[in-house]
């Protein structure tokens, strides 16, 4: 039995409980197989939902007068059956969100001249015929199709998206504070900030993450200091803060090149934005380590090259 068949019975649950055993224990043993089964289950969950999706809108149309339906898409009411076709649609919600669904669909296959042929001919023969309705079906088919194929391609990005920052992060090491209580910042501090810098970066070595920003927030409120806020950035990325980091490095954006992490600020925000799936944001940071020409310019240009 190939590895396909065996990925596929152990997600429709068809193992035996001696085969599911040995196959959970292969996952733990192999990555990229673990990877691929996460893969696979994400794809079936999201095609599941849209089959969900698929039989709330069937259960709208058997609700709806179908009648009325194609008529209104096709713009032969008149003012008072129009108004109280609208007047449906405000009570009903699905029923609303499958109308401007089939619209747009009709609206875009009008440039075909085939199609339009036949909206042209279904409106002259329409009496209480299907025809308009049968093409309506195909269209929302293709659509659905459409939407699942989008749906998967952006499972790949994004899982794609989440090897590239996996591979790429690490906190950045600690040479603001030495054990010794050396501060080797851009500033003079007081001997007071520098134990409490000392203390922060202690918790920060320890992977202490959310005690090391904690004890980073109090002391912004005595001293703002940039590199402070570049820890504290790290922190964030690390307890899984992304959007907050993003504030912070934005804070540092605009330092000077003689900032000693004017650099690493741009390769954390390309990789926090890299982990919201901001394609081209992430691009535009490492366009510019790649234009600087320093320490990151060989790992930016890796990167922006595994985006393409």
């Amino acid at each position: 039995m190939d590895m396909e068949d065996r990925i596929e019975r152990y997600i429709r649950n068809l193992m035996t409980a001696n085969e599911r055993t040995d196959f959970e224990r292969e996952l733990q043993n192999n990555p990229l197989l673990k990877e691929q089964v996460e893969l696979d289950q994400a794809i079936i969950s999201q095609i599941r939902a849209r089959a969900y999706v698929d039989g709330q809108i069937k259960q709208a149309k058997e609700e709806l007068k179908q009648e009325k339906f194609e008529k209104y898409i096709l713009n032969l009411m008149s003012e008072i059956e129009k108004a109280e076709f609208e007047s449906d649609l405000e009570n009903s919600p699905l029923l609303k969100e499958q109308l401007e669904l089939e619209q747009s669909i009709v609206t875009q296959i009008r440039g075909n001249a085939f199609v339009e042929e036949q909206i042209s001919t279904a409106k002259k023969e329409m009496k209480k015929s299907k025809i308009i309705r049968l093409v309506l079906y195909s269209a929302t088919s293709i659509a659905a199709s459409f939407l699942i194929f989008i749906m998967v391609f952006n499972i790949y990005q994004n899982h794609k998206f989440d090897k590239l920052y996996t591979s790429n992060f690490s906190s950045y090491p600690n040479d603001l504070i030495a054990t010794d209580g050396l501060y080797r910042g851009d500033e003079e501090i007081d001997s007071v900030l520098q134990l409490a810098m000392q203390s922060a970066m202690t918790a920060y070595e320890k992977k202490k993450y959310s005690i090391a920003e904690s004890q980073f927030d109090q002391l912004l409120t005595t001293k703002d200091n940039p590199e402070i806020w570049f820890y504290m950035a790290i922190s964030q990325m690390e307890t899984g803060k992304t959007d907050l980091a993003i504030n912070t490095l934005n804070i540092l954006y605009l330092q000077p090149m003689e900032f000693c992490y004017y650099e690493q600020t741009r390769w954390y925000l390309a990789l926090a934005h890299l982990k919201l799936h901001h394609k081209s944001d992430a691009k535009r940071y490492l366009d510019e380590l790649v234009a600087l020409g320093g320490v990151y310019w060989d790992k930016a240009k890796v990167l922006l090259k595994a985006l393409e």
